[in-house]
């Protein structure tokens, strides 16, 4: 295992982070460590959503986690959004992103897929504490959207 630092940049703030690795490609990392520079206090709502979603291990360059980050932060200033995906939030993901809500639908379901695929279901009960179903299966695009958004509205009122 190697710990490497990786500088990530989300929009309006950059994040330094710490994860550690098994060294080979395609292997799932796990977030050791999150910071941004200069900041001190309270972490801004991106800054928690870059994190979670890094250290669940959802890939940064994938489409779906531009969608994801996206969708969380519409979840965590609305969270009425959340009761209808098709007709709340996939709509207001696909105009800020200039895609279809078919293509939002499928990307976020792609990112989680290939998140789980690689071992992300570890680390998503590390980071959030609890297994995604009581079977261990993949969540659905709803229940990954909820149980993310839930889990950093707590996180941000400790």
């Amino acid at each position: 295992m190697r710990e490497e630092a990786f500088r990530l940049e989300t929009g309006e703030s950059v994040m330094l982070l710490m994860v550690d690795s098994e060294g080979s490609a395609g292997t799932p990392c796990r977030l050791l460590q999150a910071k941004m520079p200069g900041h001190a206090g309270e972490h801004s709502a991106a800054w928690h959503v870059a994190a979670m979603l890094t250290g669940i291990g959802v890939p940064s360059k994938l489409l779906g986690y531009d969608y994801l980050r996206t969708g969380l932060l519409l979840l965590l200033e609305r969270p009425v959004l959340g009761r209808s995906l098709t007709k709340g939030l996939y709509p207001r993901i696909a105009q800020e992103h200039e895609a279809t809500t078919q293509s939002v639908e499928r990307a976020i379901r792609h990112a989680i897929e290939l998140t789980w695929q690689r071992g992300g279901a570890e680390a998503y009960r590390q980071s959030l504490g609890r297994w995604a179903s009581p079977t261990g299966d993949r969540p659905t695009n709803a229940e990954f959207l909820s149980q993310v958004a839930e889990s950093i509205r707590m996180r941000r009122m400790m």
